[in-house]
């Protein structure tokens, strides 16, 4: 064990008088993980770990009593190798990472992953010798969400016209004309009613008669547009118009969700930094299990 990284497998030797170096291929236990096609050199220059492992972040709250929600959870497969100096400190780094930001039914039972976010990326850089933590490559900054854009979306502005309005009396009675202007009956009667009526079957004649209900008036208050004489309107109901401004309506935004994701190394591990604060979450302290991808993100 170097480092804490364990291997079992081939090892070779080479030496010179220049240089020295013993390398070792085979089962790689590093960083809390298992790591496929695993490799461990160690020379009189520093130190070599190689391999592919798969990490897990669960970014849920902790509730009590058991309760589980939905909530976001982060995977991300690593694949390369890290430099390392004899002390443990990292120099260099070249790695692939393929991660996935997903969230997470609350049914334990199921492991179903619904991805929202996903991105293979390859990482290549160098530091000097430090005991501090390294930002090797920001995953994801979320600086609030936009639930909606609609900056292209303009809406015309009504204006109201207060004095070519359409005036409103109260009137204090409410009149009452069941039948209008009246009614027309037609009917046959054998008395003729005027001289020049027509003769209908040999003895019949046709008259008219019309009836008219007067109207009436209850003392009923009602609010109408007709006049009343000697009275100024008791209100006046203006008139819209569209006119040449518009408004954009912009974006619906939560301002208050925040998510910073850097991957990063500090004191030996390889971890993540949270937020802004740098908090920093190794991958060996979390406990990584089978989860199923609900679909697939494309590239």
């Amino acid at each position: 064990a170097v480092l804490g990284a364990r291997i079992a497998g081939q090892c070779r030797v080479e030496a010179n008088d220049a240089m020295w170096q013993m390398a070792v291929n085979g089962a790689l236990f590093w960083q809390g993980r298992n790591w496929l096609d695993g490799g461990l050199t160690i020379s009189n220059t520093g130190i070599v770990v190689q391999g592919k492992a798969d990490f897990g972040l669960d970014l849920s709250p902790q509730l009590p009593a058991n309760i589980d929600i939905a909530g976001a959870y982060f995977t991300a497969s690593v694949s390369g190798q890290f430099e390392l100096t004899h002390a443990g400190q990292l120099v260099a780094w070249k790695f692939d990472i393929n991660w996935q930001l997903g969230i997470k039914l609350p049914d334990m039972d199921s492991r179903q992953l619904l991805p929202v976010a996903a991105q293979h990326v390859k990482v290549q850089g160098s530091h000097t010798p430090t005991d501090n933590a390294i930002a090797l490559y920001e995953l994801i900054n979320i600086n609030g969400l936009t639930l909606f854009d609609l900056g292209s979306v303009t809406l015309p502005l009504p204006a109201w016209d207060d004095t070519t309005g359409t005036p409103v009396y109260l009137h204090n009675n409410l009149s009452l004309d069941v039948d209008g202007e009246g009614a027309s009956f037609t009917f046959l009667t054998p008395v003729r009613p005027t001289p020049t009526s027509p003769v209908i079957l040999g003895f019949l004649y046709e008259d008219s008669i019309d009836i008219d209900v007067p109207a009436v008036s209850a003392p009923i208050p009602v609010l109408s547009s007709e006049p009343v004489a000697g009275q100024d309107p008791l209100f006046v109901v203006p008139t819209p118009s569209i006119t040449g401004q518009t408004v954009n309506l912009g974006q619906v935004r939560l301002d208050n969700v925040q998510l910073h994701i850097r991957l990063a190394w500090q004191n030996g591990e390889l971890g993540v930094m949270m937020g802004n604060t740098g908090a920093f979450i190794a991958f060996n302290q979390l406990t990584l299990f089978p989860i199923g991808i609900i679909g697939v993100l494309n590239e």
